[in-house]
């Protein structure tokens, strides 16, 4: 299938990061006197997208103490983002392929702040042309089309002609309502719903140029 631009997701997709953010999420989680367990976290916060207040609030905690907890569960991402390894296996290779054959960007979920801290070891903004992060939507994160939108804008390619790559429904639904082709990369994070949603799907980026092709 030709594309005229490739879009991809960046944690869970590219980067091995949700596993960080996990750690990061429990610990400060822990430290205000909540326990949660991964499988919690993964079905109740990460893959409905939840804001951080609304999440504090199921919880029991005053959400006028967000911007403290954000600011003590950001602090411990970035330094797991510049400390430990993160390419996930395959993603530098397939991200360089691809960018070499398409127009190409990508679509984060992810502060600006996080890529400034992940740039500390890879340098994202020069590798595709194109990143959009969730500070450029206002609130409209995916499953929004927002996102995707602004980065095919900036590639001045239409929506319909791009591929959006990502790991979550909300990516896939994301792509849907931006009129984009979907194809889910499952990983461990991953929830089976998600294959629902997907005009296609791999499950390793060593998968992708000859879909591409």
């Amino acid at each position: 299938m030709k594309f005229g631009a490739v879009l991809f997701d960046l944690d869970g997709t590219l980067l091995d990061t949700i596993g960080l953010w996990i750690r990061a999420y429990l610990q400060t989680m822990h430290n205000a006197g909540v326990e949660m367990s991964t499988e919690e976290f993964l079905l109740t916060t990460y893959t409905q997208n939840r804001h951080f207040e609304d999440v504090l609030a199921h919880y029991g905690l005053d959400p006028s103490h967000g911007d403290v907890l954000r600011a003590e569960r950001d602090a411990l991402y970035t330094q797991l983002l510049t400390s430990e390894p993160l390419w996930i296996e395959g993603a530098e290779e397939a991200l360089r392929t691809t960018a070499k054959m398409y127009p190409t960007g990508i679509v984060t979920g992810s502060h600006l702040h996080y890529i400034e801290a992940i740039e500390k070891q890879i340098p994202l903004r020069t590798l595709v042309p194109v990143l959009v992060t969730c500070d450029e939507v206002k609130g409209r994160n995916k499953p929004h089309p927002d996102g995707l939108l602004f980065a095919a804008q900036r590639l001045k390619i239409s929506p319909e002609q791009c591929l959006y790559i990502g790991d979550q429904i909300f990516d896939m639904e994301a792509a849907k309502a931006a009129g984009m082709t979907s194809c889910l990369y499952w990983n461990e994070f991953t929830p089976a719903l998600a294959g629902q949603e997907a005009d296609m799907s791999i499950t390793s980026l060593s998968e992708l140029p000859s879909l591409l092709m």
